[in-house]
């Protein structure tokens, strides 16, 4: 499987477990622009869980969470 293949498969093992919170480290680095777009809208229909994503790519990101926290130089803002 290629890359963006193994981080789609963790990502829905991830989302069918029954915990409540997704932590997610560059998520979907490996994934094309438009299997992205659709993993994203995927996340935003989570209802039962709490979602923590890190990641340098927040442009697109930022339609689909409550709240966004930044770091930059070590600074929360």
């Amino acid at each position: 499987m290629s890359g963006g293949e193994q981080q789609i498969v963790a990502y829905i093992r991830a989302r069918n477990s029954d915990t409540p919170i997704l932590i997610m480290d560059e998520p979907f680095s490996a994934v094309d622009k438009h299997s992205k777009q659709l993993l994203m809208e995927d996340i935003a229909s989570l209802t039962n869980k709490t979602v923590i994503m890190i990641t340098h790519d927040i442009d697109e990101s930022l339609n689909y969470f409550d709240k966004i926290i930044k770091m930059d130089n070590g600074h929360i803002s």
